[in-house]
């Protein structure tokens, strides 16, 4: 039995390369027959296809066309580092430069909005808050460590006197508003 097929995804660094607009251009201006919804179903249809092959073409194994264009660009810097470098190598060395910032700033793009679709099925798949709050607090805890038995809590009617401070204006910064209450820090600990 063979799996569906999977959801075309379009990714956003594409519209960045050069040829991006003139691929879908090339095939969205070939004439098609039927009313009007039609025609933009079948063209879709007929983008997807060539939306795959110039994904695959361009930034297909992207992490492996960093590190080997990473490669080049070392190995040149190496070349014109030990020798007298002539122009030739130099603009060569620049262009490789912008050929690893264009991949890097396109690998970026797809591990981010991978990882947001990532976030979103594991959301979809969490049925009550709860579950949600548990999923959040154990991505968190990690990061911020255990809690301390030893640090007390701060009763409530402390943090609500701290909340009706005011800033005296004399020690207020002129970027800043007069008497701000001190909400922030409450509702830290609240």
């Amino acid at each position: 039995m063979s799996s569906p097929p999977k959801p075309f995804k379009f990714f956003n660094f594409w519209s960045k390369h050069p040829s991006f607009l003139q691929v879908v251009e090339d095939s969205w201006l070939l004439p098609v027959e039927g009313n009007p919804m039609e025609k933009l179903h079948l063209k879709l249809k007929r983008l997807k296809p060539i939306l795959k092959e110039f994904n695959f073409k361009h930034f297909g194994g992207i992490s492996s066309k960093v590190a080997k264009k990473r490669s080049k660009l070392a190995e040149m810097q190496k070349i014109i580092f030990n020798s007298a470098p002539a122009t030739n190598m130099i603009v060569k060395e620049q262009a490789l430069s912008k050929e690893l910032h264009d991949l890097l700033e396109a690998e970026e793009s797809f591990y981010r909005q991978k990882s947001r679709v990532s976030w979103i099925q594991e959301a979809i798949k969490l049925s009550s808050f709860s579950e949600i709050s548990d999923k959040a607090v154990n991505f968190f805890q990690p990061l911020f460590g255990a809690k301390d038995p030893q640090v007390l809590g701060c009763p409530k009617n402390i943090l609500e006197e701290l909340t009706s401070i005011t800033i005296p204006p004399e020690a207020i910064i002129p970027s800043q508003s007069p008497r701000k209450p001190l909400v922030i820090f409450a509702r830290m600990f609240l």
